[in-house]
């Protein structure tokens, strides 16, 4: 999503939000930035649900300061400084040739270093790298070593890895959280909101029959392929990988072996071929069957996809 796109528009917030409607835009346009209005809205959705009874500073930018959680005790001062530090995380995007506005939500959890980190990593923002910098910047910084990770019930956070993020990690579903209230690419980009192809249709299908997939996962009920490749890889609710993310025997189910690949085997692979989820050399016996791509699919070692 390109910083200079203008279309951009708020989707199913709640009148509790948008009874800070006003007050957001008067503040976004004194510091210069009205552009950023949907993302504030979308941001209070997330941090407060716009109770301000419950939580004065709807915005949770207490901690943007550098002071503790709930420091501020009135909604004007927490969108001052909210706004304020989506500024400055927009301001530090434009300088490091970041147009992506999903990074730039992103960092309003993690922090403005995470744009820093992408520029010098020559990365771009995704669940996945966003999940790598939990576990192996902002984890470890907070005294979190080992990766452990605790349990999270987001329907997003369940559809990508089971219901699980970095403790001390921050939330690296962020952005993701927040596009469920912003239309980021204004409804035009291709890989949003669309349809899913006919073999993420048959690859559901398929999941569903072998118990890969509960028919819940997706929380928007359609299945585009990015999402189906992180359902492919539920190492908790399936029989297909262990906890530990390593492949189970392919003696487990004999019919998923030895088969010519389906029709949407084949699709699926060309598509992770084009994505970079696989390098073409995953697959040790030369054909892809369903059981083989979903072990190519987690290959979270090689692929820079699972971490």
């Amino acid at each position: 999503m390109s910083i200079l796109a203008t279309s951009v528009k708020t989707k199913n917030l709640p009148q509790q939000v948008l009874h800070w409607q006003s007050m957001v835009e008067s503040e976004c346009s004194a510091q210069g930035v009205p552009e950023l209005i949907p993302y504030v809205l979308g941001i209070i959705m997330v941090e407060s649900d716009g109770n301000s009874e419950k939580t004065p500073d709807i915005m949770q930018s207490s901690e943007s300061q550098g002071w503790p959680m709930n420091t501020i005790k009135n909604p004007k001062d927490s969108i001052y400084y909210g706004v304020k530090h989506l500024k400055g995380a927009f301001d530090d995007a434009k300088k490091n040739g970041i147009t992506d506005l999903s990074a730039i939500v992103q960092s309003y959890n993690f922090g403005r270093a995470y744009l820093r980190w992408l520029a010098s990593n020559k990365k771009q923002h995704s669940l996945p790298v966003a999940d790598l910098y939990s576990k192996t910047v902002v984890a470890p910084s907070l005294g979190n070593t080992t990766g452990a990770m605790v349990r999270y019930s987001n329907p997003i956070a369940v559809a990508y890895n089971g219901g699980y993020r970095y403790k001390n990690g921050g939330n690296f579903f962020y952005a993701e959280i927040v596009k469920q209230y912003v239309d980021f690419d204004g409804g035009t980009n291709p890989s949003e909101n669309k349809e899913p192809s006919e073999w993420a249709r048959s690859a559901w299908k398929w999941g569903l029959e072998k118990g890969i997939v509960d028919g819940n996962s997706h929380p928007h009920g359609t299945v585009v392929e990015e999402i189906l490749v992180h359902m492919l890889q539920r190492v908790y609710n399936n029989k297909v990988f262990l906890g530990t993310g390593r492949a189970v025997s392919f003696a487990i189910d004999t019919s998923y072996q030895n088969g010519e690949p389906s029709e949407w085997a084949r699709d699926a692979w060309k598509w992770g071929l084009e994505k970079g989820i696989i390098d073409g050399n995953s697959h040790p016996h030369g054909k892809v069957t369903e059981e083989i791509l979903v072990h190519i699919l987690q290959r979270c070692t090689n692929n820079g996809v699972f971490k």
